[in-house]
């Protein structure tokens, strides 16, 4: 949830000045999320519950600086649909 939060708040700051967008904070929230998924798999709302599922999605969508990692979040995430 810490992730998804400061991602939110880069997001909002940088609303109010263009100059505030701080990628380095996707770059640190892509690396984070890929260990967690190196280590558990995608986080699912069963595993992790609905607000971390749904922050894991939010990180992978704002991965922009890592096509290949959405596209496996994608798959992953129509794996758990199964």
């Amino acid at each position: 949830m810490e992730l998804l939060l400061k991602d939110k708040k880069m997001r909002e700051d940088s609303l109010k000045s263009p100059a505030e967008r701080n990628e380095e904070i996707d770059n640190e929230n892509t690396k984070i999320l890929k260990q967690i998924i190196l280590e558990y798999g995608w986080p699912t709302i069963s595993m992790a519950g609905k607000e971390a599922s749904n922050a894991a999605w939010v990180i992978a969508q704002h991965a922009d600086h890592d096509i290949s990692f959405q596209k496996l979040c994608l798959s992953l995430l129509k794996q758990a649909q199964k």
